[in-house]
């Protein structure tokens, strides 16, 4: 704020993006119990302090063990299904025994 840097214009436009001049200004003029509020919220939260990207760049590296597993389990319950149909298809096959017994 009071450095040189700050206060000379050329300087701080030399910088670009490197200027932190605003955000040191907005440090500065906030309450440090809200700011310490603010961290603690931000600790707790689950994606403080980039938790979810961090997680989103994990998935991505490992999308192919998402894609196989869920593959492998679709065809499990694919074939669970067929086997659960073709009881059913040979279950009205069967011929009616207790009837055969009363002749």
């Amino acid at each position: 704020m009071a450095s040189d840097v700050c206060v000379d214009p050329i300087t701080k436009a030399d910088l670009g993006q490197f200027n932190l001049c605003e955000k040191a200004t907005l440090i500065v003029s906030e309450n440090p119990g809200t700011a310490a509020f603010y961290e603690i919220l931000n600790d707790w939260h689950p994606c403080g302090h980039s938790r979810c990207e961090g997680l989103t760049d994990w998935c991505i590296a490992n999308l192919h063990w998402f894609v196989i597993s869920s593959g492998g389990i679709g065809m499990l319950i694919y074939f669970k299904w067929i086997d659960y149909q073709r009881d059913i298809l040979y279950t009205k096959m069967r011929l009616p025994l207790q009837n055969l017994k009363n002749d």
